[in-house]
């Protein structure tokens, strides 16, 4: 006796149930691969958006330390001015 029932009723059912859990299993897949490329491509433009804003405020005029007078100075050049007026 087989071991195996080769009825066609109980394969075809079977083969049907397999192919369905593929179905399922390999749509899960895309839609989980669609949706992780969505969210990627979300967080690179708010990186470039950010290395944008970053960027621009770099091109802005530097002012350093040195290009400010000295309190004393200040007070002089008012001084003078008084003085001079």
């Amino acid at each position: 006796a087989p071991l195996v029932d080769s009825s066609s009723g109980h394969s075809s059912s079977a083969m049907l149930m397999l192919l369905s859990v593929v179905f399922v299993g390999l749509a899960v897949f895309l839609i989980y691969k669609f949706k992780s490329n969505i969210y990627a491509q979300v967080q690179h433009d708010k990186e470039q958006e950010m290395i944008g804003s970053v960027s621009q405020s770099e091109n802005a005029p530097k002012i350093t330390l040195s290009e400010f007078t000295d309190p004393e100075e200040l007070m002089d050049k008012e001084l003078d001015t008084r003085v001079m007026g």
